[in-house]
């Protein structure tokens, strides 16, 4: 068995993987928890978001106005959640690959086909991840822009009329807006830095006995 006690999954495999490139993304991944941390205390809350209707209002009545427009103001969901699950899903991606390779390469030889098999599933986890963060830079831009409105009109359907709402901390919200996009830019740079080492590293003529064995069998 070629185990090394007390190592690390990049110590055992190198010099054929190099994983900076996911040491680095896996520290934005933990500022990206950093700054998710203080977004849900504020300033996205509902406390923020205050509503003034037309006419006067009893409070438990306007408290329930102000719900329900801030839901439809926050609708499908708001950007705190829209970023944890964008975290959620690139740290699921990343536990699919690390933990079963964890477990093949303290339980197993690593002989050239499971090297394989663990620099393929790399790869893969590498592309995956780049689709995600692709897709949500996608579509963090189409639904939420770079531009966030300082006033909403929210519809009154018992009253059948228009209540002026006033989004507080624009500033701040674009701050956040804006870091958290420049990170998943960057994360995203990375990726493909790393991808296309990668695959590099896999088709370096000096390798392709330990990583591709089947095309030198006859």
């Amino acid at each position: 068995m070629d185990n090394i006690p007390g190592s690390s999954i990049s110590e055992k495999l190198k010099p054929e993987y190099f994983f900076l490139f996911e040491y680095l993304v896996n520290a934005f991944h933990v500022i990206r928890i950093i700054i998710l941390i203080p977004s849900h205390i504020s300033p996205f809350l509902q406390g923020h978001f205050q509503c003034t209707p037309n006419k006067t209002m009893e409070r438990h009545l306007l408290e329930r106005l102000q719900k329900r427009c801030y839901e439809d103001y926050a609708t499908p969901f708001s950007l705190p959640f829209y970023w944890d699950f964008q975290l959620g899903m690139a740290c699921f991606t990343v536990m699919c690959y690390y933990i079963p390779s964890w477990w093949i390469i303290e339980h197993k030889e690593m002989s050239p086909k499971v090297r394989k098999g663990v620099a393929i599933g790399y790869l893969m986890q590498t592309i995956l991840q780049i689709c995600i963060e692709v897709g949500f830079i996608v579509v963090q831009a189409i639904m939420y822009g770079f531009h966030i409105p300082s006033e909403y009109l929210c519809q009154n359907e018992v009253a059948n009329e228009e209540i002026r709402c006033e989004v507080l901390l624009v500033d701040v919200k674009l701050a956040f807006l804006g870091i958290m996009f420049v990170l998943s830019v960057l994360v995203t740079i990375f990726h493909m830095i790393d991808l296309r080492r990668t695959i590099k590293q896999m088709c370096y003529k000096r390798k392709i006995d330990d990583l591709l064995p089947i095309f030198k069998r006859k």
